[in-house]
């Protein structure tokens, strides 16, 4: 078999390729976020302890346009919660970055530079494009509900379009947190003859050890690798613009079943 070796624009190491965003993928599912939906999203807890915990004084915080309405809301969290009054002489700032040079997937070490900070906090999807040596980096991908029971429903209707012996499962970073019980649902209903593999959010070692297996902000499963004909499932938007680069990158993902967790809705489609 050989490997599958995505074209040269989609394999350089650095953020200049990604310069102009798109119309992001999350236009009008996060205009109303709870307070609750709100702690769970943007991680606020984890995020505070991480900076309390840090050396770090003066921190920015990135947000892509689309969760740009709530950063006001979010610093004030955090910066509530990082304060430290029995050692009032200790101060943690944080700088709110927007409108960045490159796509808002790409963490941008240069405005936060200008700013003088030396971490960042990057909200949103990460396509861990360029190392990140230069400035310590929290990614917090962000929380959606679950979707379990009704993923499992839709997917039975559609289960025997699938043809290949490998299922490629794909998800939007917003929705990885569910990803090993998405996974067990798949193989709950494919037939076990079939062999189900993730594109998994690389851990923090891999990324340092293994980035030449990490691609567009996923883990390449063997399947990919090895150029092997399969069925991709993707959870995520409908707009995401993930999928398409994805299919570009790897055409030989010969179905895509596609489920939207946010109106519950799937579609399927041949590419053969």
């Amino acid at each position: 078999m050989t490997e599958s070796v995505p074209g040269p624009f989609f394999t350089t190491a650095t953020p200049t390729d990604h310069i102009q965003d798109e119309q992001s993928p999350y236009t009008g599912y996060f205009e109303s976020l709870s307070e609750n939906d709100i702690h769970l999203f943007f991680e606020i807890e984890a995020t505070s302890e991480w900076i309390r915990n840090s050396n770090h004084q003066r921190i920015a915080l990135q947000f892509p346009d689309s969760l740009l309405p709530y950063s006001k809301r979010v610093t004030k969290l955090i910066e509530s919660k990082i304060r430290d009054d029995e050692n009032p002489e200790i101060v943690k700032k944080t700088f709110v970055l927007a409108d960045t040079t490159y796509r808002s997937c790409c963490v941008d070490e240069v405005a936060a530079a200008h700013a003088n900070c030396t971490a960042l906090v990057h909200f949103g999807e990460a396509c861990h494009s360029a190392p990140t040596d230069k400035i310590d980096v929290k990614f917090v991908l962000g929380n959606l509900p679950p979707f379990i029971d009704e993923f499992r429903v839709k997917l039975k209707e559609m289960v025997n379009e699938l043809s290949t012996d490998h299922i490629v499962l794909l998800m939007d970073s917003c929705f990885a947190h569910e990803q090993e019980k998405v996974a067990a649902v798949i193989e709950e209903i494919v037939p076990p003859t079939k062999k189900v593999s993730c594109a998994s959010l690389p851990s923090e070692e891999n990324l340092k050890e293994h980035r030449k297996n990490v691609y567009l902000g996923r883990e390449i499963s063997a399947a990919l690798r090895d150029n092997l004909p399969a069925d991709l499932i993707f959870c995520g938007f409908p707009n995401s613009p993930l999928l398409p680069i994805w299919l570009l990158s790897y055409p030989s993902c010969m179905t895509v079943t596609h489920y939207n967790p946010m109106d519950k809705s799937i579609q399927h489609e041949k590419y053969v």
